[in-house]
């Protein structure tokens, strides 16, 4: 806690006040906004926990799936095969506002899904179940990204809302209300001192 430099009149003091009624109210406002940014977060984080525990475990099915066709097709073949399946998604990009912050959503466009041209005879049940399950899971994986992106841009603005809090609480407002002490004190001195100066000429 520090006094702030200024000179101990009633202009000061008056000012001082506005400033520690401005100040007040800000750190008030802004820890709302800290209150309702942390549980803005914890909604996503809890999402973005729960789509990362299904997204890990249709990979392992995925990683399961493509060792059982292995055992039946050559590596070669079944990229071949998966490859010429593969349809070509697109990403669209929007932004939207939570809580006065700009956060990207992602969009997964689906491309056509190409002509087959692999023969029945090269593919087998493990390979359609890998296509069909992908799909599912490239759709969730981005879904997981903008999860993932709203938490890291709500942390950081967490923190910044935090830090702003903290000065306030800890380092305006105290160092306001000392310097106004100090002023009221200095004018109460000052208030004193003319009040015996005039009894002093009054009682001559």
């Amino acid at each position: 806690m520090a006094r702030l430099k200024v000179n101990p009149t009633r202009m000061e003091l008056k000012n001082l006040q506005r400033r520690l009624l401005i100040a007040e109210k800000g750190h008030r406002l802004l820890k709302q906004k800290q209150d309702a940014l942390i549980r803005n977060f914890m909604e996503y984080y809890e999402d973005a926990l729960s789509l990362r525990k299904q997204v890990d475990y249709e990979f392992d099915v995925l990683n399961q799936e493509y060792n059982y066709a292995s055992l039946e097709l050559s590596n070669q073949t079944l990229n071949a095969i998966l490859r010429n399946n593969q349809s070509s998604p697109s990403l669209k990009m929007e932004f939207q506002s939570v809580m006065g912050i700009d956060i990207p959503h992602y969009e997964l466009i689906q491309g056509e899904a190409p002509a087959k041209t692999t023969s029945v005879l090269l593919t087998n049940s493990h390979v359609n179940t890998m296509q069909e399950e992908g799909a599912q899971s490239l759709q969730r994986i981005v879904d997981l990204a903008s999860l993932e992106k709203k938490c890291f841009m709500l942390s950081e603005e967490i923190k910044l809302t935090r830090r702003r809090v903290n000065a306030l609480e800890y380092k305006t407002i105290p160092d306001i209300k000392e310097t106004i002490r100090y002023i009221e004190l200095k004018i109460d001195d000052q208030t004193r001192s003319q009040q015996a100066r005039v009894m002093k000429v009054t009682n001559r």
